[in-house]
């Protein structure tokens, strides 16, 4: 009797430590929320698909919001993992440093913002000094037309002009990506500012007619293409980054490190953002006849 109780007792113990193992985080299962700036939701939601399609048991919660919120909402553990334009500042890191979590910024693509005005619009090059002076000045001139008030564009924007106020009645908030390009469509005056995967991915049609549906600015006389993003000789290049304050190999770090590594940064590609890490590519010279 007494063998039979130890056996009893070993078996409980044993399904117990299993059922502990099978809760461990996994990269392979498990659901999470992301948030991510709406200039970059379509390239995270093709990123997030094609996880969800390696490991089938993943899944994700996607919320666009401004990246101030979702850092925001990181900082709070309302948000597993969020993609946003920048590195923390002093004072979120703080929060960090408080909570003495370490700070892992993941970057994960290149890109840009990019200035659109109407097909016939005069403007075709604007230097960053007459730019600060249309945001700061009082005097009349063309809207400046933002996808939203707190978005990773407006941020981009005034970090590298060295503002933090401007002219509320030159700067309006569209309501959206789209509607920036509605606005300056209807509108010779406006200048719209966009992210750059939105008009470079080649092989959407739907992109290639709003690329087609408006001119695209220089500043201080670069174009923004892939070559001057990846020099950093255009102004307002960027880069993406993930954060997520997790340390167990779960679905937000497993996605993280798909990002980055060649997977995600095919899709990046893909998507009309500009891969972060290079990825070698293949030629195979036959030697055979046609």
């Amino acid at each position: 009797m007494r063998k039979l109780w130890m056996l009893g007792l070993m078996s409980g113990l044993f399904w117990a430590c299993a059922s502990k193992e099978d809760k461990r985080p996994s990269i392979y299962e498990g659901r999470i929320t992301v948030g991510m700036d709406e200039s970059i939701a379509k390239v995270m939601s093709a990123a997030t698909d094609a996880y969800t399609m390696h490991y089938p048991k993943a899944g994700f919660d996607n919320q666009v919001m401004p990246e101030n919120t979702a850092v925001r909402l990181l900082l709070k553990d309302s948000v597993d993992v969020i993609c946003i334009t920048r590195l923390l500042n002093e004072e979120e890191m703080a929060v960090l440093e408080k909570r003495k979590i370490k700070y892992r910024p993941a970057p994960m693509a290149l890109d840009a913002v990019v200035l659109i005005v109407h097909p016939d619009s005069p403007m075709s090059n604007i230097s960053l000094d007459e730019l600060k002076g249309l945001f700061t000045s009082d005097a009349e001139g063309p809207k400046l037309v933002f996808d939203s008030g707190n978005s990773s564009n407006l941020n981009q924007v005034m970090g590298k002009l060295g503002i933090t106020e401007f002219n509320r009645n030159r700067v309006v908030a569209a309501g959206g990506n789209e509607k920036v390009f509605e606005w300056v469509k209807k509108d010779k005056n406006a200048i719209g500012f966009v992210g750059y995967n939105l008009i470079s991915e080649k092989s959407n049609e739907a992109t290639r007619d709003l690329k087609e549906s408006i001119k695209i600015m220089k500043v201080n006389a670069v174009e923004p293409v892939k070559r001057s993003i990846l020099d950093q000789t255009y102004a307002f290049h960027r880069i993406i980054y993930l954060h997520t304050l997790g340390s167990a190999w779960g679905v937000n770090n497993g996605f993280i490190r798909f990002a980055c590594t060649k997977p995600g940064q095919l899709i990046a590609e893909k998507m009309g953002l500009v891969p972060y890490y290079s990825i070698p590519k293949e030629f195979y010279i036959s030697k055979e006849e046609l």
